[in-house]
Parts: C-alpha cells; sequence; structure tokens
C-alpha cells in the first residue's frame, strides 16, 4: 500500500494486521481483528485495502491506519441468501466494485461461485450491487486475477482455469482450461498469466501480454 507493506498474520484466535515500513520492514503498527483473514487485497494508489474474513463472514474495508472504514457481512446479501458463505480471495475491480470467491450457498459441494459486489454504501452504478456466477466441478476457488476490464481468470483446486467475461457479466464461465496439477495461485507479470502449482512448483502460462 502507499503506507507500506501491509501482512495478515492468523492463527485460531484471529487476525492481526501488521503494517510495515516499506525499506527495511521494521514493524510500525498493527491492529487485531476477530475470526480468521482468507485474503488480502490492495491498490497501490489508494490507501484503502479489502479484507474478507470468516467469522463472521464478512467483508471489511480497512484504512491506512488499519482501522475498519466499512464493513459488508455476507448475512447483508439477503437476496442471495448466503449468511454462512466465507468470502475469499478478494480483487478490486474499480474504486468502488470488488471481486471474490466462495461458495454458492453454504455446502454447495462441488459448485463454486465467483461474486462481484459494490463496497460503496451508495453507488450511481448502472451495475447490479451484487452478482454470483457460478463455476461447475469446482469443490473450491482458490484464487482470481482480473486482466483488463474484461477478463476474471479463476483457479480451481482440481486444476481448472476458468475465464469469465465482463462488462457485462456472462452467466457462466466462456473457457475451461484444466492442467496437469492443482492451481494455488494465479499471477500477472505484465508479460504473462500464470497457474502456480503449490503440489509441484510449475508454472503455467495462461495468455501472453496483450
Amino acid at each position: 500500500t502507499p503506507a507500506g507493506v501491509l501482512v495478515a498474520v492468523r492463527d485460531d484466535d484471529g487476525t492481526v494486521l501488521q503494517l510495515n515500513d516499506p525499506q527495511n520492514l521494521v514493524l510500525r503498527s498493527t491492529r487485531a481483528y476477530d475470526g480468521v483473514a482468507t485474503g488480502l487485497a490492495s491498490r497501490p494508489e489508494a490507501s484503502e485495502t479489502l479484507l474478507t474474513i470468516d467469522d463472521p463472514p464478512r467483508l471489511v474495508l480497512v484504512s491506512a491506519a488499519l482501522a475498519p472504514v466499512r464493513t459488508a457481512r455476507m448475512e447483508d446479501f439477503t437476496d442471495l441468501a448466503v449468511a454462512d458463505v466465507v468470502p475469499a480471495s478478494p480483487r478490486w475491480l474499480s474504486d468502488t466494485r470488488v471481486a471474490f470467491a466462495g461458495e454458492c450457498y453454504r455446502g454447495a459441494g462441488k459448485v463454486h461461485c465467483y461474486y462481484e459486489h459494490s463496497i460503496a454504501e451508495e453507488t450511481n452504478s448502472a451495475s447490479p450491487r451484487t452478482e454470483r456466477i457460478g463455476i461447475p466441478d469446482e469443490v473450491r476457488l482458490t484464487d482470481l486475477r482480473v486482466r483488463g476490464d474484461t477478463d476474471v481468470w479463476i483457479g480451481g483446486a482440481n486444476g481448472a482455469v476458468h475465464r469469465i467475461r465482463r462488462n457485462p457479466v456472462e452467466p457462466r464461465p466462456s473457457e475451461r482450461t484444466l492442467l496437469d496439477h492443482d492451481v494455488a495461485a494465479i499471477v500477472d507479470t505484465g508479460e504473462a498469466l500464470w497457474a502456480l502449482s503449490a503440489s509441484t512448483g510449475e508454472l503455467t502460462v495462461l495468455e501472453p501480454a496483450r
């Protein structure tokens, strides 16, 4: 972040956010949060960070001082009935719109979902406040990466990589690539988009630079 390097340290008792000096990583400040962090997303050009937590399931907008600015609880998404669903792998789509992954509903089994949500308290955007897209044959979505304004790449624990077109959001993934290993993370180096395997350490090119 512009304020420094932000790290979420989690254990069974909760999560502590640590802000470290960007030059020497000396600890500057900390703040404790109830629940275990499931994801952290910062924007280099902004001071706010998005934190996802498991208990109670929620999205928290965090200030540069590590204080909560705004909280969106999953139980507040009453039209989706996802009160017990744990959000994970958050990403910023714009100044007010965010994406995250999670079960479509508690105990969804082999179908997980991609979510988009307007984090602002009020929005004049033409986009719906919250959208949800089911990803079939996925017991767990592991990571997602937004590329440009049109594509979202989503990795699955079983080795599948799904591509969703945005603006407008399509009702289902448009492409599916099955790899020989798990997808722990999707990495955009600017030169190419890669899928990283935790079990083998292998990197696979998904898409070269455009």
